[in-house]
């Protein structure tokens, strides 16, 4: 896959969902330059149609392609900008964004108490919202901080909860499966 498969998809004028999904590809089969292009393609495409939603979601997808290269730079300025489009109506991708931003942050970057603040939110959000999934992500993503800066008992505290909201995901997908013969 390179630019000329995403230019051909534009010239085919397919659905410009199919961008995210081809970045999505991308990334899942480590191609990570041909992620860079196709969620670029998509955050245009959804910028100039006024879809800050998907736009967002594209953004954050670049971010992880960037991230994935050790760009960091780049990695950054793509997680910022989906933080701030898909900040104005709070979802579950908020949550996703923020925790991914929050993680830059610390494991890259260092930047503890930027990303505290941002932690911080994305475990209130996530809690806001219900999702079991969420919870355990944004409390290990912050558990992972408060461990790196030598909080060892909210970390524990936190990292904890993560396993148990993990199982209660687990839990509850396992009841929703039919049972295997």
């Amino acid at each position: 896959m390179t630019a000329n498969w995403v230019r051909l998809i534009l010239s085919w004028r397919l659905n410009r969902e199919w961008l995210q999904e081809l970045g999505e590809a991308a990334l899942l089969a480590a191609t990570p330059l041909d992620a860079i292009g196709a969620f670029q393609a998509a955050q245009d495409w959804w910028l100039r149609a006024g879809n800050s939603g998907a736009a967002g979601r594209a953004a954050l997808g670049l971010g992880r392609a960037h991230w994935r290269l050790e760009e960091i730079g780049p990695a950054r300025a793509a997680l910022q900008q989906a933080v701030a489009l898909l900040s104005e109506q709070p979802t579950a991708d908020t949550v996703r964004v923020l925790i991914e931003f929050g993680s830059l942050l610390v494991l890259s970057l260092h930047e503890h108490s930027e990303a505290r603040g941002f932690l911080d939110r994305t475990l209130t959000l996530a809690q806001r919202f219900g999702d079991v999934r969420l919870e355990a992500a944004a409390s290990r993503a912050l558990g992972n901080l408060l461990l790196r800066a030598g909080e060892v008992e909210g970390a524990t505290l936190l990292l904890e909860q993560a396993l148990l909201k993990a199982d209660e995901a687990f839990d509850a997908l396992a009841r929703l499966r039919p049972a295997l013969p």
